[in-house]
């Protein structure tokens, strides 16, 4: 999952794509440092579905915080949403 999320911080790919990747290693993340890793991925490209990501991971009472401070920095650093 690590190499998953590896490839969503560096290679080159549409924001959907990417905001694809980043949903589906939440879904499949079992522990909190690799939640961690698609956080930061998630706030390293501010955009539409960067956020649209963070804010359903909101939905989820164990990420509920986690996300809201990741859509919070996705607002303040993508001009347009």
């Amino acid at each position: 999952l690590r190499s998953y999320i590896r490839l969503a911080r560096q290679f080159k790919m549409s924001e959907a794509e990417r905001a694809a990747m980043c949903e589906a290693a939440l879904e499949a993340a079992q522990r909190d440092d690799e939640r961690e890793l698609v956080f930061a991925v998630l706030e390293r490209y501010p955009n539409a579905h960067s956020l649209r990501v963070a804010k359903a991971a909101t939905e989820e009472p164990k990420l509920k915080e986690r996300a809201a401070r990741v859509a919070e920095a996705i607002e303040q650093g993508s001009p347009g949403n």
